[in-house]
């Protein structure tokens, strides 16, 4: 399968933002993201792109980082303060470590350097969905688990190493906080306490 082919299947049930301040190359972009993504959102500067972000939460961000208003990075750490989970892909002219460095401590998922090879491109995106698919996946596992758990009056605790990762309502209560990184931070080691028994999950 190839790589258009691929990314067209996978953005089926994703919208993107893109953002560019130059004119014609923002509406040839368009034209091309248009052939993968069945709902985009398109603005001229970081401060259109922002209200258009809070207006439609889109899964994916494309942005330029040199923009009139509010530039590619200041949008990204506003984007990743209200959203966390936001894949966002920064596209430069200019190759600078400083750029690099400020894209990473912000969260940003890729750093790509223009002008941008269609397969560059692609496979940026291909792999930005793949990322929030796992994670959605991980999430909704791990949400069934805590129900799982909560309907057993016995204290559970799933361990990664001594580290808790899930506890039902019995055991934080017992333990006297209110989620599972409340009870990390108070009881760091809190594992070392169990016995081990073979055949016990």
């Amino acid at each position: 399968m190839s790589d258009i082919k691929k990314l067209q299947l996978l953005a089926q049930n994703y919208k993107l933002l893109y953002v560019e301040d130059n004119q014609a190359l923002r509406e040839n972009a368009t034209k091309l993201l248009k052939k993968f993504f069945p709902t985009i959102y398109v603005a001229a500067h970081g401060a259109e792109g922002l209200e258009l972000f809070n207006k439609y939460q889109p899964h994916l961000v494309l942005t330029d980082i040199k923009m009139p208003k509010m530039d590619g990075l200041e949008l990204s750490k506003k984007i990743k303060h209200a959203r966390a989970e936001t894949k966002i892909i920064i596209m430069s002219a200019f190759d600078e470590k400083d750029y690099l460095y400020k894209a990473i401590e912000v969260g940003v998922f890729r750093f790509i350097k223009k002008p941008v090879s269609l397969p560059i491109l692609t496979d940026a995106l291909s792999q930005a969905i793949i990322q929030i698919d796992y994670e959605q996946k991980q999430k909704l596992f791990q949400s069934q688990i805590g129900n799982i758990f909560n309907y057993q009056s016995s204290m559970i605790v799933m361990l990664h190493h001594t580290q808790p990762i899930i506890a039902n309502q019995a055991l934080l209560d017992y333990f006297g906080v209110e989620d599972i990184d409340e009870l990390h931070e108070k009881y760091k080691d809190i594992g070392s306490g169990f016995l081990e028994h073979e055949g016990f999950l």
